[in-house]
């Protein structure tokens, strides 16, 4: 894992400070811009969307892959428990990173809690986890047919567009909100925005669906962990 960062951050002159650096100015662009337009909706409330919907992306990239690390070593030389353990530390510290730009503009423009910060933190990591058990479903078909993991990155785009990303559920209506209330992501947005905002909107999704989603995504998350050491062989060189 220690490897991954430091190929990624040592052509640059701030290294490692970019992990933060990065998500922080990119919150800063999106809150310039909508305090510039003075949108109608909370800010805040959009904050808290445009950082979950970035843990759901690292989880979808992650799961898309069809490569997993062994840290540089032969592959018969690195247990897959190990391999497990620091690919999933790795999604940790991902999606950490990428809900830390918004956490600063939170506590600084919104003076949030830390119950809300540690709220946004802990959800970005269970979306990314999630998000990651389902897509790595599809890793074995895409290395058949590639084209097939470029299609399903289109639907990073319909979750985002069809999801209360960048307004809450209460503002939705008819089909729209039907739809919104059916989308997993709905479910880790809105009780963060409750903790933060006070809002009821979490009040509209059903209770019976969270059960049965949290129970889907337990037994994906735990399929795909056990057959990490089948995935890494077919994906390897020496397959």
């Amino acid at each position: 894992m220690k490897k991954e960062y430091m190929v990624n951050s040592i052509s640059y002159r701030l290294s490692y400070l970019w992990l933060f650096l990065e998500p922080l100015l990119s919150a800063l662009v999106f809150f310039f811009v909508f305090s510039v337009i003075r949108a109608d909706f909370n800010l805040a409330s959009l904050f808290i969307g445009l950082a979950i919907i970035r843990g759901f992306t690292i989880g979808m990239n992650s799961g898309l892959s069809t490569r997993i690390l062994d840290g540089g070593l032969k592959i018969d030389r690195v247990s897959s428990r190990a391999i497990t353990i620091a690919f999933f530390m790795k999604l940790v510290v991902d999606s950490l990173f990428a809900a830390s730009g918004v956490a600063a503009i939170l506590v600084i423009f919104f003076e949030s809690g830390v119950i809300t910060i540690l709220a946004l933190f802990v959800v970005n990591i269970v979306i990314s986890f999630c998000s990651y058990s389902f897509y790595s479903i599809f890793q074995f078909p895409i290395l058949r047919s590639p084209d097939f993991g470029r299609l399903l990155r289109f639907t990073g785009i319909a979750m985002f567009f069809g999801s209360p990303v960048l307004y809450p559920l209460g503002m939705t209506t008819g089909f729209h909100r039907t739809i919104c209330i059916y989308n997993p992501f709905s479910y880790f947005v809105e009780p963060v925005r409750y903790l933060a905002l006070g809002s009821t909107d979490y009040l509209l999704l059903k209770s019976e669906l969270a059960l049965v989603y949290s129970l889907c995504f337990s037994v994906l998350l735990l399929l795909c962990m056990l057959r990490i050491e089948k995935v890494r062989w077919e994906t390897s060189t020496w397959a």
